[in-house]
């Protein structure tokens, strides 16, 4: 049990991670990630299965919590070369948790040939290897079994996903229809046409990207500027693929400014809203200047949350 959370780890294993690379995980392309290695799988091909097993996947609760209590629960998905612990603590997710009496889990995703950990979220990122791996299905499993538990409010399960977990938070909005009531992608990009995205129940969408990102460009392209096989949608295409699925008006219109980044000056984020959404609603939240680690602390989690919460 890690003291200064002061939260109790109720199923599956312990957290794991360091304090200070998830701003570099996501910077360099995956060694065997060139256009002669993709798609050839690493050795023990027979044992591929099992890489769609979570690890790591612990749900972590306030130790004073009543039994009759039932909490908000959030997924944070890790970028490519992360893993959850370390994204969970070095981002400051899990210490905002702590304070909000929010439940969180981490897990971590599968490790590649090159060794570096990763989500299978589509064609665009960052499944390298083209390994057989069902991560929205794992997923899935871990959050029904965290509200087998009875711990957690059914209405507010959230994801939040940075890079490639971006990625795989917009497929998860699509594909876990009803279970993820919003979605948080931050330097992610949303699926492409190829990638069926059945949601018909009412989601909330939001998209936090850089103009100046230089991993996940703003602009659409390939990660890394050349480390994936498909390219991935535009933040502009992101979310208005978004809007026609949830029945909204096609312009977003703008609605604010905020400051998300210390560390940038002034109200540096735009935001636009699409408006008259038949159900749920979409975002995005364009920081100026900004690059690929976003929302890392405050005062950005706050007005995450918010927009997570908001009804």
């Amino acid at each position: 049990m890690e003291q200064p959370l002061r939260y109790v780890v109720v199923l599956l294993a312990g957290l794991a991670g360091l304090a200070s690379a998830c701003r570099r995980a996501d910077t360099t392309p995956a060694p065997g990630a060139s256009s002669s290695s993709r798609g050839t799988p690493p050795p023990n091909t027979p044992a591929l299965t099992a890489l769609s097993e979570l690890t790591n996947a612990n749900l972590v609760l306030p130790p004073d919590r009543g039994a009759a209590e039932r909490l908000p629960l959030l997924l944070l998905l890790h970028g490519f070369g992360d893993s959850g612990r370390h994204f969970a603590e070095s981002s400051q997710w899990a210490r905002f948790a702590s304070t909000r009496r929010i439940a969180w889990v981490s897990p971590d995703g599968a490790l590649d040939s090159s060794g570096k950990r990763f989500w299978n979220a589509g064609p665009s990122c960052c499944n390298f290897d083209g390994l057989p791996i069902d991560h929205v299905g794992a997923l899935r499993g871990l959050l029904e079994r965290s509200l087998a538990t009875g711990a957690i409010d059914p209405d507010q399960v959230f994801a939040l996903g940075f890079s490639n977990g971006g990625f795989l938070a917009h497929r998860l909005a699509c594909e876990l229809d009803g279970l993820v009531k919003a979605v948080v992608s931050i330097s992610g990009a949303g699926p492409l046409e190829t990638v069926p995205c059945p949601a018909r129940s009412a989601v909330r969408v939001l998209e936090i990207h850089g103009d100046s990102d230089p991993v996940v460009s703003y602009a659409g392209g390939r990660v890394f500027r050349r480390g994936a096989p498909r390219e991935h949608l535009s933040t502009e295409r992101t979310v208005g693929d978004w809007a026609k699925r949830l029945g909204c008006r096609p312009d977003p219109r703008p609605a604010g400014e905020l400051d998300l980044e210390a560390q940038l000056p002034g109200n540096e984020t735009s935001i636009r809203r699409f408006e008259g959404c038949a159900r749920g609603g979409v975002e995005l939240w364009t920081v100026h200047g900004g690059q690929h680690a976003l929302g890392f602390g405050g005062p950005g989690q706050g007005v995450i949350w918010s927009f997570l919460t908001t009804r």
